[in-house]
């Protein structure tokens, strides 16, 4: 675990059952970014699309890479090497079809 020198909070792994809570959070903290609204412009689409695009991050990142977050929560990084292998054609074809879908009719956008 890593611990900033000013806090004694605690930064370690993201869990599986704190998926749905971190991309809560990435939405909310993503809601006014102009890349993702203008996939997503429409305020109640971002709702229902963005914690469920967020959901999709993390998971394949979780496995894929490192995604951190303090013990108390607030807070979410992603963390993949400069030149990382890709991981197979199985997953990555997986990754592509769950954001193609949640994308939908705004895949061209996206």
């Amino acid at each position: 675990m890593l611990a900033n020198r000013n806090s004694t909070q605690r930064v370690r792994a993201l869990r599986d059952a704190e998926i749905e809570s971190r991309a809560d959070l990435l939405a909310r903290a993503f809601v006014c970014d102009p890349v993702y609204r203008f996939i997503h412009p429409d305020d109640r689409d971002w709702a229902r699309s963005g914690p469920r695009f967020f959901q999709i991050l993390l998971r394949y990142f979780r496995t894929h890479a490192m995604v951190l977050t303090p013990e108390m929560g607030g807070a979410v990084a992603i963390w993949t090497a400069p030149e990382p292998s890709p991981p197979g054609g199985l997953v990555r074809l997986a990754f592509t079809v769950r954001i193609s879908a949640l994308l939908g009719r705004r895949i061209a956008r996206g």
